[in-house]
């Protein structure tokens, strides 16, 4: 008898537990919540059963909201629904019925894996070193700023290549092979005009002289391709309208959403909170104080009306010790939420994204990418804060204005300045 009682109370706090857990732990749900900002990955469901998967997740989760913003290395799956994913840089990717997608955006290198299905890519302009790939189990399609279909077919195995604005380069490669920079063979590879539609069939070894797996033919003759070409080219008329009207890129961002997605919410800037030391060490004292007392708060609040939700959440978001911001500073995001890249993933990708937009190389590319000084600063921060290594720079500003003033006239003597320079504003020295 006392044992059966225990045995359902032991259930019953499990269960209890369990749904607490989930419901105010959960790593991405901390994400959607309480991330917004300039940096984020926007999936739009536009119609049907739209789900996600995040990283080291097992299971599928539908996508209610437009947007949800996912994490990176996200899996995007459509049944009898299509969807749209708005990348950071503002290129786009639009999935049809029955497709699955595996997102890695960087701001140097985005990787798309579709294992099955069909997508649209309308891929921003890429500054000199930064690539944009679609992988395919059998193929591989490089661009550099353009837009472009991919099909596959998971029971025949073939993969189909559409290009409908400038040129992409399609390559076959061993089945099953993940693509790391240059480590993956390319057994074959050809350049696609626009126009043309390309059908590539899975190889395993390299073909004979004369052969090859690859299929040419114009889109116009392609029943697939092209009907869903001529779907995506009408989006296509009505983002060139946008550009031409707005030039700055987080504008851009704002009518894209608004015009593609009926989106009319303005994206937070997330900015470095100024601390200053005094109060810093203070506050982490007295937040270890607190940390017990704060959690049975936030179990209490979470109900509530949104008002009182956010002005509670302040205090009670996290069990990490905080630091008091300085009135002046934007709030950061709280550190619960991000999820830290390893050392030398992130420290390889900011060094690569901080010369993109301060180092003037042969080609001056940071003049190359039209931004503004303070879009160079936010690009940098933004990364550097949503991964878990925020800097501080009295400096970075005036850098990134004297770039920008060396762009508009090219002084050659200038440059050989601001060249020296980058050194001494790169934020991570020791690190590298």
């Amino acid at each position: 008898m006392y044992k059966t009682i225990f045995s359902l109370g032991f259930v019953a706090i499990l269960l209890i537990a369990g749904t607490f857990y989930f419901k105010f732990h959960s790593p991405f749900q901390k994400e959607i919540n309480t991330q917004d900002s300039f940096s984020n990955i926007l999936l739009y469901p536009e119609s049907g059963n739209v789900t996600f998967k995040y990283s080291g997740s097992n299971i599928f989760q539908v996508a209610t909201s437009s947007p949800t913003i996912i994490p990176n290395q996200t899996i995007v799956h459509t049944n009898i629904g299509k969807a749209t994913v708005l990348l950071p840089d503002n290129s786009m990717i639009t999935l049809d019925n029955n497709t699955e997608i595996t997102i890695n955006y960087s701001p140097t290198k985005t990787s798309v894996y579709q294992t099955l299905g069909t997508t649209y890519h309308r891929v921003q302009a890429l500054v000199t070193g930064d690539t944009y790939q679609v992988q395919t189990p059998g193929t591989l399609a490089a661009v550099r700023g353009t837009k472009f279909a991919v099909k596959y077919d998971d029971k025949t195995k073939k993969t189909k290549v559409a290009v409908t604005e400038h040129k992409v380069e399609v390559s076959t490669i061993p089945p099953g092979s993940q693509v790391t920079g240059n480590v993956t063979p390319l057994v074959e590879t050809i350049t696609l005009e626009e126009g043309k539609t390309v059908t590539v069939a899975s190889v395993t070894k390299l073909p004979e002289k004369g052969e090859s797996a690859m299929q040419v033919v114009e889109t116009t003759k392609d029943d697939d391709m092209r009907v869903w070409v001529d779907v995506n080219k009408k989006d296509d008329i009505k983002l060139e309208e946008i550009k031409v009207k707005v030039k700055d890129v987080e504008d851009l961002r704002v009518e894209m959403k608004k015009e593609f997605f009926k989106d009319e919410k303005v994206e937070t800037k997330i900015e470095k909170v100024e601390t200053k030391k005094e109060d810093s060490k203070n506050d982490v004292t007295q937040n270890r104080e607190d940390t017990k007392i704060t959690e049975d708060k936030k179990t209490e609040t979470i109900n509530t009306d949104s008002t009182k939700k956010e002005s509670t959440d302040t205090k009670t978001t996290t069990n990490t010790p905080t630091v008091k911001a300085d009135t002046t500073s934007v709030v950061n995001v709280p550190v619960t939420t991000i999820k830290k890249m390893a050392e030398d993933e992130f420290y390889s990708a900011f060094n690569d994204l901080f010369i993109k937009y301060f180092y003037l190389d042969d080609n001056d590319t940071p003049c190359m990418s039209g931004v503004t000084a303070d879009y160079r600063i936010k690009a940098v921060t933004t990364f550097a804060n949503s991964n878990g290594y925020p800097f501080t720079s009295a400096t970075l500003a005036s850098f990134a204005q004297a770039i920008d003033s060396y762009c508009s006239n090219k002084d050659s003597s200038v440059k050989v300045k601001l060249q020296g320079r980058f050194d001494d504003e790169f934020p991570y020295k020791e690190n590298i």
